[in-house]
């Protein structure tokens, strides 16, 4: 049994050696393995008891167990995992515990940087566009009336300068006639490729939808990114992460696409708390599917030009809005899914009917 878990409010710990008091959000994975029936008699009662737990035992963990000073520069996703495994072992549930994040919240890690003497937020106002004060403000937006968010798809990439060090990924959120709320995630890193897929929370995906119709998210497009400064840029790196919101309005899709490497400071707000609503809508719903699979890692981004320059892509998929880069069941730039019957073969661009390409081979994808 998969469990998600999360913190939908911070956890506040003290980080003694500054004399701060810290608040933070963390997220994980809990693999059940056994448990006791006669305190839990169905698998509901398991998820149920992770969850409502979870923050207490955090709690507990960072202001009366923690074995040093320093919690922020130690490594605490580890030690969260293993104090989680040995207070749910004593509440009779046995599993697995992965903490795959623990971040500060905006105040609170402005406030860990300064008393660190770290500074990087003064750094980058230096550069013109990068100030806050400077910025468009959200009436200066052309307003712009839309139906309900219908579906929400990510996607990043990151090809780093040493070998297997580049990441990648995507996330669908889509609503379904019936009302219910599908997350499909994927995940490359390390050489291992993982799928899951999640009946989200009924009330988190509510929450999410609002905070997307009453802050303006569709508007936020016509603001132009704020580029990074060259001065800043490293020669043997890429990254970029984009976020599109498919808006129904009256049967006519909508989408407005948004740059999650904006410097543009209320957009970089909304999207991190809209990440942090999609994080509640999985930690609150219900694990369905997980599969992993190996894949290969890129090799720094030099390397990887070169490859990209000779390798084809066998199961890309080009989209009606003109993304040609698509593998998942649903588009990384629009979220509209993956059409059925004619493909276009990405190796050779032929048009087919069958299984394979019938001018040169190509499988269709999946």
């Amino acid at each position: 049994m998969i469990v998600k878990f999360g913190t939908a409010e911070p956890v506040r710990f003290n980080e003694m050696k500054l004399n701060l008091s810290l608040d933070a959000r963390f997220r994980g994975t809990a693999e059940v393995s056994e448990y006791d029936k006669t305190l839990y008699p169905t698998e509901d009662d398991v998820i149920y008891a992770i969850r409502s737990n979870i923050r207490e035992v955090a709690d507990q963990s960072l202001n009366k167990n923690w074995p040093g000073e320093e919690i922020m520069s130690s490594n605490k996703e580890e030690l969260l995992s293993k104090f989680f495994e040995e207070a749910y072992a004593k509440m009779g549930i046995h599993a697995a515990f992965r903490v795959d994040s623990f971040v500060l919240t905006e105040e609170s890690d402005q406030a860990y940087k300064n008393a660190r003497g770290l500074g990087m937020m003064a750094m980058m106002n230096m550069f013109p566009g990068t100030d806050p004060k400077d910025q468009p403000k959200l009436e200066d937006l052309t307003p712009e009336e839309h139906g309900p968010v219908i579906g929400i798809s990510s996607s990043y990439s990151s090809h780093g300068m040493t070998a297997n060090s580049g990441i990648s990924g995507s996330e669908t959120v889509q609503w379904q006639e019936d009302g219910s709320v599908i997350i499909e995630e994927t995940d490359c890193r390390y050489g291992k490729k993982t799928y899951e897929k999640h009946i989200a929370g009924t009330e988190a995906a509510e929450a999410l939808r609002e905070f997307i119709k009453n802050n303006r998210i569709a508007e936020m497009e016509q603001i132009k990114n704020i580029e990074m400064p060259a001065s800043m840029r490293m020669t043997d790196y890429s990254a970029s992460s984009y976020i599109t919101f498919t808006f129904d309005d009256g049967g006519i899709k909508v989408t407005r696409r948004l740059d999650c490497g904006s410097w543009w400071d209320v957009q970089r707000k909304a999207i991190s708390r809209i990440r942090d609503l999609i994080s509640d809508c999985i930690t609150t719903g219900k694990c369905v599917e997980k599969t992993e699979s190996h894949y290969d890692p890129n090799i720094g981004m030099m390397g990887m030009m070169e490859m990209m320059a000779v390798m084809p892509k066998p199961d890309a998929w080009k989209c009606s809005c003109g993304f040609e880069e698509n593998t998942g069941r649903f588009c990384m730039n629009c979220g509209s899914p993956k059409p059925a019957g004619n493909w276009k073969c990405a190796k050779c661009g032929a048009e087919n009917k069958g299984k394979f390409c019938e001018n040169c081979g190509n499988k269709r994808p999946e």
